[in-house]
């Protein structure tokens, strides 16, 4: 994204590393430089804005989304990975993290508000908006009081990344795409990855 300032982009850079670190392994993608300083640049030739780009190594394996069958292992993985990250990154800080963001769940009453209207079915809208009602009366309050650190932000089926080649061993998942860290409510984070790990579980209660 050409308008995410350079210190998001060294947020994305900085938390991969220090999780590598207290992993003791490359579970998250990190950019073999280490700084926006010594990025690479690529220069648009319309707005002649040069722009730093962040290359990372290849993760081998299948998205959540394009794997089947997903299974009890996949999704206790998935539990343990999220949960050691998040235990990982307390404590954590970054100025690049402290930042408004669209998709921070806790904006998620006003961006719902703001574009309820796009939405062209009169039952689709009163079903979200009966949602939204409930969660302003209900959850809200709740919500912003949570605690709250660094997470990931976007634990969705296509950023997290499956690689279980021996069925005999425990399948490796790894989470990639760093972009929408953000500084909010810690349970966020399982939250997002409940809502896309769960799509077509044939018992969502019991699989989380």
């Amino acid at each position: 994204n050409s308008d995410t300032p350079l210190e998001s982009i060294q947020l994305q850079e900085d938390i991969t590393r220090h999780l590598n670190l207290r992993f003791n392994n490359d579970t998250f993608p990190a950019c073999p430089t280490g700084s926006t300083e010594t990025f690479p640049h690529a220069k648009n030739e319309k707005t002649g804005r040069s722009h730093p780009c962040r290359i990372v190594p290849y993760r081998e394996g299948t998205t959540w989304a394009s794997y089947t069958p997903i299974n009890s292992q996949h999704l206790e993985q998935l539990g343990v990975l999220l949960g050691k990250m998040t235990q990982e990154l307390q404590g954590f800080e970054h100025p690049g993290a402290h930042r408004h963001l669209q998709w921070d769940l806790l904006n998620a009453a006003t961006v719902v508000r703001e574009g309820v209207d796009s939405i062209t079915s009169s039952e689709e809208r009163s079903l979200i908006m009966t949602s939204l009602k409930y969660y302003e009366k209900e959850a809200k309050e709740k919500h912003q009081a949570c605690r709250r650190s660094i997470i990931h932000g976007d634990a969705n089926d296509h950023n997290i990344v499956i690689n279980h080649v021996n069925p005999e061993e425990s399948p490796q998942i790894a989470l990639i795409d760093f972009g929408d860290a953000v500084h909010s409510s810690t349970i966020n984070d399982l939250a997002i990855a409940m809502a896309y790990a769960l799509f077509d579980a044939k018992d969502p209660l019991a699989s989380a």
